[in-house]
């Protein structure tokens, strides 16, 4: 975990050894890069808010510990009055239920960050372990990184906890078709999100977000295999990452199952001899309801799409690949630079105005990285999730029960 931690927050790269001469090499390289990255890492953060500058977005100022440190220690912990809600999906609609008010305790410091959000210690006694009876499970809480409000309402998170709901739904229909099959494949699971709402009347710290999601915390060596923005991850055959084609198939089948309407990607998590628990994945639209600021629509479907290669697993599914029409198609749907995306959610309503978050402009970013593998329109597609938007107007905050 500390080594993880010291290649998120660095900006190098991670790689498990193995028992061959080529896995240290890759491994010891992967340190030189990191050691390399943090060197640089002043440079990247002032390039970095020179970008946030334009686009008018205020980081919040953290300081990082490290890893898994226990929320029962009476020091550097916050503790919190919520209600937590969660999502489930039927393949058209979302149900939630609504939990009561409760006591939780979160670390005030993170310990990681990802493209959009940070990453706390958490615990909430009601929220059972699924593998311990009775005990609490340990979690981990995520908020934006950003202090703008437009990126902190309750919308922008249930969004996530929605991808989650979304591609629980599909991974229990690709576990059906794997065990029909009779193929040794490995089951792949996501651990649900649950979004936490801060009782109104309760005091918190200048810059505490009142809105966050949580989820429980995943054990192990944490795999990236494909992100939203068209990267996809070549160390398939590396050491802990034995599943790794197995998991790009299903990105390829959540596109087939929704009538190409729906793409799960952002997919990442840890992996076991005969499954995979995977978290925080980002579903992408063509249409319907957005899916948080992750959400790139017609861009990051194309994206992934361009990127992705049909393998064995694709075959036993009967997925077929992607022809160029289909593509160029997509590629003709995605807006142009500074082109505003608007929608419409109905005929007596106004269009709503979407503003674009992605840091294009900002070289240096810690989630511009760039990867060899090109997108097809422009842009280098990116190991750490972009952001592409957030909506401006009052109407955010209702919550969308359907696609």
């Amino acid at each position: 975990a500390p080594l993880q931690q010291l290649e998120c927050l660095g900006g190098g790269t991670f790689v498990l050894a193995g028992p061959s001469m080529r896995n240290l090499c890759d491994s010891f390289a992967s340190v030189s890069s990191t050691i390399t990255a943090l060197r640089e890492h002043n440079n990247a953060d002032e390039q970095m808010q020179q970008g946030l500058a334009r686009n008018k977005r205020v980081q919040r100022a953290v300081d990082f510990e490290v890893p898994e440190l226990s929320c029962q220690s009476k020091r550097g912990v916050l503790h919190l009055k919520v209600s937590y809600s969660a999502f489930s999906f039927d393949g058209s609609r979302f149900e939630v239920a609504h939990q009561p008010q409760g006591q939780v305790m979160r670390r005030i410091k993170p310990h990681m960050r990802g493209g959009m959000r940070l990453v706390y210690g958490f615990r909430d006694p009601r929220v059972n372990d699924e593998h311990v009876a009775g005990a609490a499970s340990w979690m981990v809480a995520k908020s934006s990184r950003w202090v703008n409000r437009e990126l902190n309402t309750r919308a922008v998170v249930e969004a996530h906890a929605k991808c989650s709901a979304v591609a629980r739904h599909f991974a229990a229909r690709f576990n059906e078709q794997r065990a029909t099959k009779g193929a040794a494949l490995p089951a792949l699971f996501f651990v649900p999100c649950f979004v936490y709402e801060v009782d109104p009347l309760q005091l918190l710290p200048q810059q505490e977000p009142r809105v966050f999601a949580a989820e429980r915390y995943l054990p192990g060596v944490f795999l990236k295999y494909n992100s939203n923005n068209g990267f996809v991850s070549n160390n398939n055959k590396s050491p802990g990452m034995a599943h790794g084609e197995v998991v790009q198939a299903f990105a390829h089948f959540t596109f087939a199952a929704s009538n190409g309407q729906l793409l799960v990607a952002d997919l990442q998590g840890v992996e076991r001899e005969a499954e995979v628990i995977l978290t925080d994945p980002q579903v992408l639209s063509l249409s319907g309801a957005h899916f948080g600021p992750g959400d790139l629509r017609a861009r990051g479907v194309h994206a992934c799409l361009m990127a992705h290669r049909c393998g064995p697993t694709c075959k036993l599914l009967g997925l077929q690949p992607f022809c160029s029409t289909h593509l160029r198609r997509l590629r003709a749907s995605v807006p142009t630079a500074g082109q505003v995306t608007r929608r419409s959610t109905g005929e007596n309503s106004s269009l709503f105005d979407w503003e674009r978050c992605s840091d294009n402009e900002a070289s240096g970013s810690d989630w511009e990285r760039v990867s060899p593998r090109q997108s097809g329109i422009g842009q280098c597609s990116s190991e750490i999730s972009d952001n592409s938007w957030v909506q401006l107007t009052a109407e955010s905050a209702a919550p969308q029960t359907e696609l």
